[in-house]
């Protein structure tokens, strides 16, 4: 059944990006983590006779590996959560990265609605974020888009431009998004 690859769906891959920020958050008391099996199996990257095909959970350890910062700042995070019968998260889980001359800036925003828009309010300090900046976002149709050897690349990361209003954005359904700030 590890093999299937319907299994690796973009689901998979919000759970690696919130297990990261879990990771992130708390780096003060975590000195390692890692996802033990690499290739195959359950790794981020399936091997076959005519090439590779990348899961959606390698999207998101390349993008956490190329687009976040070096250092981890300070998060808030408030809203709405989502709730089964015993345990409720966060609808938006976010990490905040900095550079270490603090100019420039990396948040890493997961939105875990499978179906709405977000909207999503960030401040640096006590400055509103307005205008225009480059992100990086990983998304699908559904939760249950993935990757196979057909279909290579029905879930990748694009690049992208994220308008920012009073410190207000919205973000899609069922994704992750990394946006880029560079401050004066």
């Amino acid at each position: 059944k590890s093999l299937d690859p319907s299994i690796y769906n973009l689901s998979d891959a919000l759970f690696s990006a919130s297990f990261l920020n879990s990771c992130l958050r708390n780096s003060e008391y975590i000195d390692m983590a890692n996802i033990a099996p690499l290739v195959n199996q359950t790794g981020p990257l399936y091997v076959h006779p005519k090439g590779v095909v990348k899961r959606t959970h390698f999207h998101t350890m390349a993008m956490y590996a190329n687009e976040l910062e070096e250092y981890i700042s300070d998060v808030d995070i408030s809203g709405s959560k989502l709730t089964d019968d015993k345990d409720s998260v966060s609808v938006i889980d976010a990490v905040a990265t900095v550079d270490e001359k603090g100019k420039n800036w990396a948040i890493s925003l997961v939105n875990r609605h499978p179906s709405e828009n977000l909207k999503c309010k960030i401040s640096i300090g006590d400055e509103l974020l307005n205008g225009i900046y480059k992100a990086k976002i990983l998304t699908g149709e559904s939760t249950d888009s993935y990757n196979d050897i057909e279909h290579p690349n029905r879930v990748t990361p694009k690049e992208l431009e994220l308008r920012f209003k009073n410190g207000i954005t919205e973000l899609p359904p069922h994704s992750l998004t990394i946006v880029h700030i560079k401050s004066n």
